[in-house]
């Protein structure tokens, strides 16, 4: 289990933010430019990490109730265009619907009386798994 600390002001909530993937931005935007090409040889590319998603809990470690987890477009896409599969980034709405759902399935888990299990390690070891071959 997830060891949390929270302390905040009077009459706040604390969130916290789990990343569940990364994605290296310089190395990708290289990629692409191999495949499409660079009207701007000069630009500099940063040599940066990307969000791939995000999920967030409360205080105790539970997924907020309201769109707990984020997805990139941007990371989500990336193989669809290196392939030059442009044409399917139209689909990014109902994937986004999908990736969501399932990621939800790996890091919201009940315990045996029907209450919400604090995200643990192996809950986003799951997810991040299951990411990362889709």
């Amino acid at each position: 289990m997830i060891k949390l600390n929270p302390k905040a002001l009077p009459q706040s909530r604390i969130f916290y933010h789990i990343v569940l993937g990364v994605i290296d931005y310089g190395k990708v935007i290289d990629a692409l430019l191999q495949v499409y090409g660079d009207s701007n040889p000069n630009q500099k590319i940063p040599q940066s990490m990307a969000l791939a998603a995000t999920a967030i809990v409360d205080s105790k470690g539970i997924l907020i109730e309201n769109s707990p987890i984020t997805i990139s477009s941007f990371a989500w896409g990336i193989e669809k265009a290196l392939h030059g599969d442009l044409n399917n980034l139209e689909t990014w709405g109902k994937e986004q619907i999908a990736i969501v759902s399932t990621l939800e399935e790996h890091l919201k888990q009940l315990d045996e009386y029907g209450n919400p299990i604090p995200v643990n390690s192996n809950m986003i070891f799951s997810a991040k798994q299951w990411l990362f071959k889709n």
